[in-house]
């Protein structure tokens, strides 16, 4: 009966579809265990759940060149990450650095299951980076996570020198829900007074999670089952920022489109969605001769979103109007940042998405959109990559590598790089 519960089909089109298949089974035993242990002890599913990961994902030992430090800047825990020892060097010296903000559906991880992730990134890049304990939804719902992800980055950039660190040389990043974080962190600094407030150098947005209007976007519907993350977890994820319980009748509203009401379901759609079948064809590495093809055959795709949701007439209230007021809170820009109605002006942007990543037209949107604003932006594209495919990454071990997925290193170099570049 265990492995019936264990086992799913192996995801098609997806890298190291086994290894998918035991991560898999490990989150669904983990929810086993969580679901368990509240039945007997009454503790919360989430903090069990926690637990686990943590197990999994913190390392023992941590021997390194660089020189860490656990603080608090305004309250909030940190991590710094110097690749150099403080006291042998000029105290005039200061050095850039990249402020992470870890993923996890804003419920999970901590910069402790994060620190082989961190760690290595301040190790190839010759950079500080200070990773960020952001307080956890459920208990800390929005605006709270991302108030604290705003709260570290104000203060390095307004007192940097204090740890040795450019003010002028500060960048943000994350991965899956830390970059949404990361993205509206980036939205709300571009308000700031740049005569008070150094601007930052750029922002890393690794495989955003970046609106919750619709989920039956195509990178929703191809990826909706099987996946490392699929559409209910992702769902489940929202709930937690937005202050919801996920009950199972939630959970199925949402998937189905009723928690937006009809028309101001279709008015966002026309103003922040309406490319979003198209984005995927269009800055496919092969789209030219994709649109050519479907020129040809005629089936070239119409210039409108043919979403299932605007199909559906119902509407659940009850839903829509939970936590803080779900409907409008998934029109804040601080919240989902892909509703932000003016991307000009954001600093430098690079968006990596994995084309079997269930955000990945998240991503493609948001590239788009900043694109079309004039922004610097570059968009990475990985082959036969989902959510959850690079970070967080397994402490190094002998074995550690046979865990990890084949893109995970390729695409932190595409990181590395590009940090050496701009920082």
């Amino acid at each position: 009966m265990l492995s019936v519960y264990l086992y799913s089909p192996a995801p098609q089109g997806v890298e190291d579809p086994r290894l998918v298949q035991a991560y898999v089974a490990f989150y669904r035993l983990a929810d086993l265990v969580a679901s368990v242990v509240h039945f007997v002890t009454g503790a919360s599913t989430v903090s069990v759940i926690r637990a686990q990961l943590e197990m999994v994902y913190m390392p023992l030992m941590n021997p390194s060149i660089l020189q860490v430090d656990d603080l608090h800047m305004e309250g909030i825990e940190v991590r710094l990450y110097r690749p150099w020892q403080a006291d042998s060097i000029p105290e005039s010296h200061r050095m850039p650095c990249i402020i992470y903000f870890h993923g996890g559906g804003w419920a999970f991880f901590s910069i402790d299951s994060y620190d082989t992730v961190t760690r290595q990134l301040s190790e190839n890049t010759g950079v500080a980076v200070i990773a960020v304990q952001y307080r956890l939804a459920p208990e800390y719902p929005f605006p709270i996570p991302f108030d604290d992800c705003l709260r570290v980055t104000r203060h390095i950039l307004h007192h940097g020198e204090i740890y040795q660190l450019d003010p002028q040389r500060v960048a943000i990043a994350g991965d899956s829900t830390g970059a949404n974080l990361a993205a509206a962190v980036a939205l709300r600094l571009r308000e700031e007074d740049q005569d008070f407030t150094p601007t930052l150098q750029f922002q890393i947005l690794i495989q955003p999670v970046l609106q919750a209007l619709t989920f039956n976007t195509a990178s929703y519907r191809e990826n909706a089952y099987y996946s490392l993350i699929d559409r209910r977890k992702m769902i489940q994820y929202w709930c937690y920022y937005a202050g919801i319980e996920p009950t199972a009748e939630a959970l199925y509203s949402i998937e189905c489109g009723r928690h937006v009401s009809p028309t101001v379901r279709r008015i966002l759609y026309s103003l922040y969605m309406a490319d979003a079948d198209l984005v995927d064809e269009l800055f496919s590495p092969d789209s030219a001769n994709i649109r050519a093809q479907n020129k040809a055959t005629g089936t070239e795709k119409a210039r409108a979103f043919k979403n299932p949701d605007l199909q559906e007439a119902e509407y659940d209230p009850e839903i829509a109007q939970g936590g803080a007021g779900l409907e409008a809170r998934l029109q804040d820009a601080y919240f989902a940042p892909l509703m932000s109605d003016n991307v000009t002006n954001i600093t430098p942007t690079l968006v990596i998405v994995g084309d079997q990543d269930i955000a990945r037209d998240d991503g493609l949107l948001y590239y788009h959109k900043m694109m079309q604003a004039g922004v610097n932006v570059t968009l990475k594209r990985l082959p036969a990559t989902g959510q959850g495919h690079l970070a967080p990454l397994l402490p190094p071990s002998h074995w550690s590598a046979w865990f990890t997925f084949s893109s995970s290193s390729s695409a932190w170099d595409k990181v590395y790089l590009f940090v050496k570049e701009n920082l």
